[in-house]
C-alpha cells in the first residue's frame, strides 16, 4: 500500500481550496468588470467577457451577435444615450453553472434597466444575455 506524506496531503489540500475559490470568486470578477464597463460606456471591455455568440436586447431590439458586432451595438448605444453610472441591484445564480445581475444604468438621456445572464464556459464565466431596457 502506498504512503502518502504530509507534504503530498497539504500541497493536494491547497490546490483543492485554489479550485473552490477561484470558482466562487470568478462569478464576482466578472461582475465588477462588468459593472465597471457599463459605469463609462465601455462596450470594447464588454468583449472578452463575452462568448462566442450573444443575445443582445437593447429597448427591444433583439438579436444574436458576434463578440465584434456586439460591442458595435452598445458602443452605438452609448453614444446615443451617455452613461454616467451603473449600480448593481441583485446578482446571484440560477442554476448549476449560471449566474445573473440586473442593474440601473443612469444615462443622459434617462434611466435603463440592465440584465446580465453568465453561463459557465471553459475559460470562465461568460455573456449569454445583455438586455438594456428604458425604465
Amino acid at each position: 500500500m502506498k504512503s502518502y506524506r504530509p507534504e503530498h496531503l497539504s500541497r493536494t489540500a491547497g490546490l483543492l481550496i485554489l479550485c473552490l475559490f477561484t470558482t466562487f470568486m470568478a462569478p464576482a470578477q466578472v461582475a465588477d468588470q462588468i459593472k465597471a464597463a457599463l459605469e463609462v460606456g465601455d462596450a470594447a471591455a464588454l468583449v472578452p467577457l463575452m462568448d462566442r455568440e450573444v443575445e443582445l436586447i437593447i429597448d427591444g431590439n433583439e438579436d444574436f451577435y458576434s463578440p465584434a458586432k456586439a460591442r458595435e451595438q452598445l458602443a452605438k448605444f452609448f453614444h446615443d444615450n451617455g452613461p454616467t453610472g451603473f449600480q448593481i441591484m441583485h446578482q446571484g445564480s440560477s442554476g448549476k453553472n449560471a449566474s445573473y445581475l440586473i442593474g440601473n444604468l443612469k444615462a443622459g438621456s434617462g434611466s435603463f434597466r440592465v440584465y446580465v445572464f453568465l453561463s459557465q464556459a471553459v475559460t470562465g464565466q461568460k455573456i449569454q444575455q445583455l438586455k438594456i431596457s428604458r425604465e
